[in-house]
């Protein structure tokens, strides 16, 4: 099982890993980190060095949903990371964690998660803390109303349930009946609820409540229901709670009877602290039946079997028992260590009780009645922070005893009288038949039950023969199929080899065949090859020689004089440099057919603002998508360009006037939009249709038309002019052939 969780937990680093090496989150993967994180957390047996690996887990599930933005599983991590650091004893960095979690899932309104997040905040408050138990249960009252908003009923069922243990440590005996009913009354249709707990937890309420025949109900019904669902983990803590209510009502034979099934069940699980728990309680019972030899009999066992430090329960067992037996000297060192235990405890430890009780009797037992008052008083004063009737008849029994010994006769005689007052409401010959009359419904039900589950066996067993007989026939057939399956496979061999024979010879042909594709594709691919040189051979013999042209325009240029000539020969050079860097590019890119937009355009506006000194004056400003054209686009998109930046140049900044260019070339996926604006004087003239009859517009409005598109000029008197097209990048649009035709003249 170690072994697989090692591998589970790194199985999942390495994924995390993967995932953010590729840049991205994957939900699914997040949810398997917290998966494998619950998985080490809840664990049975769990070490620390599991809950540190699970909080490896949960910061990279955390770092995952943060990347993702999934608010609700970071939100789940930090639920986990909680209660990790928890079960790490580290309250002080576990309980931000929950916090977090509230917070968020208040905010993505995830009902749900918030009840789960109220839960473990209420985890971090001590119940056993009188301060802190009020602020425990407004948390579970709360994840109780979300967990019945978002309508999970078994979770609602279950918090009622622990918001009535939670009333009960309180001692507010009403309200926690009260919120068990309630819980019973969601749970019960519900298989996961814990329906002998809340028996018990009624039964325990109901007797500190007064209620002992109520607390007699439940308790046998708790046990009914665990003894049929075989519930061992619980029956053992039901019958010592039972066996505490029969004994509160001086039942003690019946006390005996359920302390022993479970002192059985902690002898049998090895359960050292239970056993000695029992061992107190059956002790108690022998000396409230005033069998002293027996409890020390049962003490003395208990402890050389079971040797562990001497504790308070044991000793004030060793002191009451040796007061029965009236050897008070041995009982007098017993008494002096329960007086020294008393002195560490607070005045408001509900464990002061138990050893007030036995101390009182051993000073009534050795006649030291003012030392009794003492107590008295003591025992008194608890019961405003745990009341209890048994414990109020217990006191005026005592203090009757006391006060009839030291003379006052009055005060006994109180006493004597609210010590039977409180009896009676505790127990009479009526509730003494109702107790029988309930035991007897119990073993009735109980041999109901069982009954029941007899005939389920029956039943089982009936449909486990039938099963049987099934098998048996299931088996026949398959032997039948096996026979004639085997048949089947001695035939198949026989074709299977024919086939065979028949497969070599015809793997001979291929083989000749696949020598004669082999010789074929080698041919094909040296032709290929020889094409792409040739393609690149052209595109190099083609700049070249646009190169030379481009040679003699200049030198034709250096020898004229008149400056339009110059200017239409430097236009007509400028042209054919845009299509001779297309060429350059196609030469120097290794095995392909296609111009990369972004470096031609940036190294054309290069050219063109060194050929006309703009540097400082003008500026640029591109924006280029990642996108490639064949020649047949590029060419045209080249020459466009060209037109529209020259003209800009030219134009829209008369004199020492400045300015921006911008050009833009967008990949829309279905098509593609070029357009050059500038911020200058606009067009010259008083329209657009005037300008654009120029001899560059009509080449830039005919290279589009050739592309497949239409020019789009907008042009504003002193806010610049704008051209742009969109074009499809389907070379389907376009007639390749026609346009080599028509523009080699160029």
């Amino acid at each position: 099982m170690r072994t697989a969780i090692t591998i589970l937990f790194l199985l999942s680093v390495y994924a995390t890993r993967l995932c953010a090496q590729q840049g991205n989150s994957d939900p699914a993967l997040i949810d398997k980190l917290l998966q494998n994180a619950k998985t080490l957390i809840f664990k049975k047996g769990e070490e620390p060095k599991d809950l540190d690996s699970s909080i490896t887990l949960l910061v990279k599930a955390e770092e995952q949903a943060k990347l993702s933005g999934d608010r609700n599983q970071l939100g789940a991590a930090h639920l986990l990371h909680s209660q990790a650091l928890r079960e790490l004893k580290q309250s002080q960095s576990g309980k931000p964690f929950a916090d977090s979690a509230l917070a968020i899932f208040t905010k993505t309104h995830a009902v749900n998660k918030i009840a789960h997040a109220y839960i473990e905040i209420a985890q971090y408050y001590n119940a056993f803390d009188a301060k802190e138990l009020p602020q425990k249960i407004v948390y579970y009252e709360n994840a109780r109303e979300y967990f019945l908003l978002s309508r999970d009923t078994l979770n609602a069922a279950d918090a009622y349930k622990v918001i009535g243990e939670l009333y009960g440590m309180k001692y507010d005996y009403a309200s926690a009946i009260s919120q068990l009913h309630k819980a019973l009354e969601l749970g019960q249709p519900f298989k996961g609820f814990d329906l002998q707990g809340t028996y018990d937890l009624l039964g325990d309420h109901y007797t500190s409540n007064g209620n002992s025949l109520e607390g007699i109900r439940y308790g046998l019904l708790a046990v009914k229901t665990a003894e049929v669902q075989q519930d061992s983990s619980q029956l053992g803590t039901l019958y010592n709670r039972l066996g505490t209510t029969y004994l509160g009502l001086d039942q003690f034979e019946k006390a005996d009877e359920y302390f022993q099934k479970s002192l059985a069940i902690a002898i049998h699980n090895s359960d050292t602290v239970s056993i000695y728990i029992l061992a107190t309680n059956i002790g108690i019972n022998y000396v409230l039946m005033n069998r002293g030899r027996e409890t020390l009999d049962l003490i003395n066992k208990i402890t050389k079997t079971y040797p562990r430090p001497p504790n308070s329960m044991i000793n004030r067992l060793y002191m009451s028992s040796y007061i029965l037996v009236n050897q008070p000297d041995s009982a007098t060192r017993y008494y002096n260590l329960l007086s020294k235990a008393l002195t560490e405890l607070s005045p408001t430890d509900p464990t002061r009780r138990a050893l007030e009780g036995p101390i009182i009797k051993y000073l009534i037992a050795t006649d030291q009645l003012s030392k009794a008052y003492q107590h008295l008083s003591s025992y008194y004063e608890m019961r405003k922070t745990s009341p209890s009737a048994i414990a109020d008849r217990q006191y005026h029994l005592w203090s009757f005893i006391v006060d009839s010994m030291s003379g006052q006769l009055a005060s006994a005689v109180r006493h004597f009288q609210q010590y039977k007052i409180i009896s009676d409401s505790l127990y009479n010959s009526q509730k003494n038949n109702l107790v029988e009359q309930l035991k007897i419904e119990y073993e009735t039900g109980k041999k109901d039950m069982e009954l029941q589950s007899r005939q389920a066996n029956i039943q089982l067993l009936t449909q486990q023969s039938q099963s049987q007989q099934k098998i048996i026939s299931q088996e026949r057939l398959i032997r039948n199929m096996i026979i004639f399956i085997s048949i089947a496979l001695l035939l198949l061999l026989i074709i299977a080899y024919n086939r065979y024979r028949l497969k070599q010879r015809s793997n001979l042909q291929l083989e000749s065949q696949q020598q004669e594709i082999n010789r074929k594709n080698q041919t094909l691919q040296r032709l290929v090859g020889e094409k792409e040189w040739l393609m690149k051979e052209i595109h190099h013999r083609v700049k070249n020689n646009l190169q030379t042209v481009i040679g003699l325009l200049n030198a034709q240029i250096a020898h004229l004089q008149h400056k339009d000539m110059k200017e239409t020969l430097r236009s007509s050079q400028n042209r054919i440099t845009a299509m001779s860097l297309i060429h350059q590019k196609l030469y120097q890119t290794e095995g392909s057919a296609e111009t990369y937009m972004p470096a031609y355009i940036y190294e054309l506006v290069d050219h063109l603002r060194e050929v006309y000194g703009v540097k400082g004056k003008i500026g640029f400003d591109l924006d280029l998508d990642k996108a490639t054209l064949n020649v047949a686009l590029a060419v045209p998109v080249g020459l466009i360009i060209n037109e529209a930046v020259t003209n800009a140049i030219k134009y829209a900044f008369p004199g020492s006037r400045t300015g921006v260019i911008e050009i833009r070339f967008k990949d829309n996926i279905e098509t593609y939009m070029l357009s050059v604006s500038d911020n200058g004087c606009g067009m010259p003239y008083g329209n657009e249709t005037t300008h654009t009859n120029t001899l560059g517009f009509q080449l830039m409005a005919g290279l589009a038309r050739e592309i497949g598109t239409e020019l789009e000029v907008v042009a504003s008197p002193g806010h610049g002019t704008s051209i742009s097209l969109q074009f499809s990048p389907n070379p389907e649009m376009l007639n390749i052939k026609e346009y080599a035709g028509e523009n080699s003249d160029r």
